[in-house]
C-alpha cells in the first residue's frame, strides 16, 4: 500500500530533513579544509599557484606572476627532467609548471580563477587558500546534484521519506570521492574540483530542460555554458559534453516543432552555442600562451618526465585501469586506521606508477544500486517516464565518459576518480529512489531491502572515512619529506612520526624516516626497526631493500645480510644500477670477487657512460690478476672522467704492470 504524506504536513516539512543532511556535508567538507597540510611549505596563499595567475591577470599578462630563477634560464634545456630537478623542488617549487619563452604557466585552464579565486581578492582583498576553494567547489558540486536529487525526489516520489532523501544526499556526500580529494588539496585538485562542480550543475540543468520541455532552451544554454566551463577547468571532462544531446534528442522525438519556440534544431543551438563560444575562448587564451589553439602547456611541462614526449592516451591502458578504479580491493590491517593502500599488479608499458587509487565497486559497494535505476520509471507513462530516463541516461553518459577518458590515460591516480564517481552516485540514489517505489506496497520485503542497502551505505561510508583518515596521514607524510628535502631535519622527523602515530600501515614514511634517523647520531636502531616495519607492510618496495642495505652495510658483520637486501632489489629492478653498483662493493668486501664482477659487469652494462662502475670493475679484475681487463675499464673511466686523479694514477700503474 503506497504510503501518502500526512495531510498536516507541508512540503517545508518533507525538506527539512534532507536540508539538514546538505549542511551536514558542505560542513564535513569545509571542516576537512581546515586539516590539510599543504604539499609544500606555502604558508602565504599568494605564493600558491592560482593566485600566482590571479596576479598575472591583474597585471595583463597570460603567464604567473613569478620571478624566474636565477640560472633557471640559463638551462641548455629547461624542460629536461634531469636539468630542472634542483628548480621542481624547494626552495623554487616549479613542478608541474609549463616554461614557454621565458615565462611560467599553469597547464590547467583559467576558469577557477575566473570563478573564485579573481573576485576573491578583488572582493576581500585578501587571496584565497587553494584548500579552501577546493572545499568550495567540492561543496558547491555537491549541493547542486544534491538539488536535482531532491528536485527529483519532490517532483516524482512522494512516496519515499524524507529519511530515504536525507540518506541519497549522504550517498552523494560521502560515496561520490568528494572527501578524499579534500585530503590533498593543491592546485592539481582545484581543477579537478571545480570541473567536477560544473559538471554537476550541468546535469542538474540537463535534468530542468528534460522535465520542463517549453523552457528547454534557456535551461540547456545554461547547461551548456556551465560545461564549457568545467572544459576550461579540466579539458579531460570534454567528452562528457555529450549528455548535451539527451534534452536534445528528446525534442526529436517529440512531434515537429516541439513545444513552445524549442523544437529540435532551437534546442540544438542551445546545447552548443555557448560551450562552442567557451571553446573559442579556451582555443585563445591556448594561442595566446603558446602559439597553438590545442596546446594547453602539458608540452612544456616542467615535470620528471618530458611530457611533450609521453604518450598520454592509449587503449592499451583501458584494461588496467578500468580493474584498477573499479575492482582492486582495499588491503586492511588490525591497526587503526586498519585501511592500506591497493598493491595491485604491474601497470602496462609505458603506463606510469599507480598513485592512491581504489577500486569503487568493492570499497563502496552503495554504487551497485545503479543497477537499480530502472525502477525509478518503472510504470510510469508519457513525460515522467521521459523525464527520468533521461535523468538516468545523461548521468550514465557522463559516468561513462569519464571512466572512459580516465582508462586509457597513462595514470592512474585516486584524484582522477572523482571524474565518474559523482554520477555513478546519482545513479545509484535513483535506484534507492526506485526500489522504495516499487517496494512501496510491500512494506515486509521494503524493510528488509533497506537493511541491505543501509548496510551497503554503511560499509561505504566507513570505508570513506577510514580512507580519508590514511590519505591525510599519506599528506603529512609527503610534508615531512617536503620540510626533509628543505633540510628542516627535525621537524621532518616530527611530521613523519606525527603521521605514523596517524596510520602506522605507511611503508613509505617509515622508509623516509627511516633515512633521516640513520643520519642522526645514535638513532641506527630506530631507523633499522623503521625499515624493517616498511618491508612488513610492502616486501616488494625495492627502495626500501636498497636503503636498509646501505646501512646494514656499514657494520662488517652484517655484510651477508645486506647483500641479501641488494639481491631482492635487483630480483625487482635488474636494471637497477645504484644497487648493481653497490652489491658488487659489498661482494668484493665479503671477498667474492666473481659475484662482485659481475654485478659491476651488468652495472657498466645499464649504465656504459659511468666512470665510476668501470673504475669498480678494473679494480676488482685487478684484484684477481685479470689485468688486461682492469687496464681496459681503468682506461675507460679516466676517459669519461678526466678530473679522476686517482684513475689516472691507476691506470699509469696498471699500464706499468702490464708491460
Amino acid at each position: 500500500m503506497t504510503q501518502s504524506r500526512p495531510a498536516n504536513a507541508p512540503p517545508r516539512t518533507r525538506i527539512l530533513l534532507p536540508a539538514a543532511a546538505c549542511a551536514a556535508i558542505v560542513g564535513l567538507f569545509l571542516a576537512m579544509s581546515e586539516w590539510v597540510r599543504p604539499y609544500g611549505p606555502k604558508p602565504d596563499p599568494a605564493s600558491q599557484n592560482y593566485n600566482l595567475l590571479v596576479q598575472g591577470f591583474q597585471s595583463g599578462q597570460l603567464s604567473l606572476k613569478s620571478e624566474i630563477p636565477p640560472g633557471f634560464a640559463q638551462l641548455a634545456d629547461p624542460l629536461d627532467p634531469e636539468q630542472s630537478l634542483p628548480y621542481r623542488g624547494p626552495p623554487y617549487w616549479l613542478h608541474d609548471q609549463s616554461y614557454y619563452r621565458g615565462r611560467l604557466y599553469l597547464y590547467f585552464g583559467a576558469t577557477p580563477v575566473v570563478l573564485l579565486f579573481w573576485p576573491w581578492a578583488a572582493v576581500t582583498g585578501r587571496y584565497l587558500f587553494q584548500q579552501t576553494a577546493v572545499a568550495f567547489f567540492l561543496a558547491a558540486g555537491f549541493l547542486a546534484g544534491a538539488s536535482a536529487i531532491l528536485h527529483l525526489w519532490r517532483r516524482y516520489f512522494p512516496e519515499v521519506s524524507p529519511g530515504v532523501a536525507a540518506v541519497g544526499v549522504a550517498v552523494l556526500g560521502l560515496a561520490s570521492g568528494m572527501p578524499f580529494l579534500l585530503q590533498r588539496a593543491e592546485f592539481y585538485e582545484v581543477a579537478i574540483s571545480c570541473g567536477c562542480a560544473l559538471t554537476l550543475l550541468s546535469l542538474a540543468f540537463i535534468w530542468m530542460a528534460a522535465e520542463r520541455p517549453a523552457k528547454r532552451g534557456p535551461w540547456l544554454a545554461a547547461a551548456s555554458l556551465a560545461f564549457g566551463l568545467a572544459v576550461g577547468a579540466r579539458p579531460a571532462v570534454l567528452y562528457g559534453a555529450v549528455i548535451l544531446l539527451v534534452p536534445v534528442a528528446a525534442a526529436w522525438r517529440q512531434s515537429p516543432g516541439g513545444p513552445g519556440r524549442w523544437g529540435p534544431w532551437a534546442s540544438l543551438a542551445a546545447a552548443l552555442v555557448p560551450i562552442s563560444l567557451c571553446g573559442l575562448g579556451i582555443m585563445l587564451y591556448n594561442f595566446l600562451r603558446f602559439g597553438s589553439a590545442f596546446e594547453f602547456g602539458q608540452s612544456y611541462q616542467l615535470a620528471a618526465e618530458r611530457e611533450g614526449a609521453m604518450g598520454h592516451f592509449s587503449p592499451a591502458y583501458l584494461e588496467f585501469n578500468l580493474r584498477t578504479y573499479f575492482l582492486e580491493p582495499a588491503r586492511w590491517s588490525s591497526s587503526f586506521p586498519f585501511h592500506m593502500p591497493a598493491r595491485g599488479t604491474l601497470p602496462p608499458a609505458g603506463h606510469m606508477p599507480v598513485e592512491d587509487t581504489f577500486g569503487v565497486l568493492v570499497n563502496l559497494p552503495i554504487l551497485w544500486l545503479a543497477l537499480a535505476a530502472p525502477l525509478a520509471w518503472r510504470g510510469r507513462e508519457g513525460l515522467d517516464r521521459s523525464t527520468l530516463r533521461s535523468a538516468a541516461g545523461s548521468a550514465a553518459l557522463l559516468f561513462g565518459a569519464g571512466a572512459l577518458t580516465l582508462g586509457m590515460y597513462y595514470w592512474s591516480c585516486g584524484r582522477y576518480e572523482i571524474e565518474f564517481i559523482p554520477a555513478l552516485a546519482i545513479l545509484s540514489v535513483l535506484g534507492i529512489f526506485g526500489l522504495e517505489q516499487v517496494l512501496s506496497d510491500r512494506p515486509v520485503l521494503r524493510v528488509a531491502v533497506r537493511g541491505a542497502w543501509s548496510l551497503l551505505l554503511g560499509l561505504s561510508a566507513v570505508f570513506t572515512l577510514l580512507q580519508c583518515v590514511s590519505l591525510h596521514a599519506g599528506q603529512v607524510s609527503k610534508f615531512a619529506q617536503v620540510l626533509a628535502d628543505s633540510g628542516q631535519t627535525q621537524q621532518a622527523v616530527s611530521e613523519f612520526e606525527h603521521a605514523l602515530r596517524i596510520n602506522p600501515n605507511l611503508g613509505e614514511a617509515h622508509n623516509n624516516l627511516a633515512n633521516i634517523l640513520a643520519q642522526m647520531p645514535g638513532r641506527m636502531p630506530e631507523a633499522l626497526d623503521h625499515y624493517g616495519q616498511a618491508l612488513r607492510i610492502d616486501p616488494g618496495n625495492g627502495d626500501t631493500h636498497y636503503n636498509l642495505a646501505t646501512q646494514l652495510a656499514k657494520d662488517p658483520g652484517r655484510l651477508p645480510e645486506a647483500l641479501t637486501h641488494l639481491e631482492e632489489t635487483l630480483r625487482l629492478d635488474p636494471d637497477n644500477f645504484a644497487a648493481q653498483q653497490y652489491a658488487g662493493i659489498v661482494c668484493a668486501r665479503l671477498g667474492r670477487f666473481d659475484q662482485a664482477i659481475a654485478h659491476f659487469v651488468l652495472a657498466v652494462r645499464v649504465n656504459p657512460d659511468s666512470a665510476e662502475a668501470h673504475k669498480n670493475l678494473a679494480i676488482t679484475y685487478a684484484r684477481i690478476g685479470q689485468l688486461g681487463e682492469a687496464l681496459a675499464h681503468m682506461a675507460a673511466a679516466a676517459k669519461l672522467d678526466p678530473s679522476d686523479g686517482d684513475a689516472r694514477e691507476k691506470l699509469r700503474i696498471l699500464q706499468s704492470m702490464v708491460r
